[in-house]
């Protein structure tokens, strides 16, 4: 069985490990990782707060 620390633990490490590769990506010019993670933390908030966020950047400014 798995404990709580040892999970938290795992998605801190996992989510700095994200901000590396994100930032790294970045500088290459690879910004697809960051547009997914912009959606996927998004709907990670909506289900864990019960909000009602919306990504700005989906929408096209004419």
């Amino acid at each position: 069985m798995i404990s709580r620390g040892s999970l938290i633990g795992k998605i801190v490490d996992d989510v700095a490990s994200l901000k590396y590769q994100i930032e790294t990506r970045n500088k290459l010019g690879y910004t697809d990782l960051s547009l997914f993670c912009e959606d996927f933390f998004r709907e990670v908030l909506n289900i864990t707060y019960g909000l009602n966020l919306i990504n700005l950047n989906s929408y096209a400014v004419e």
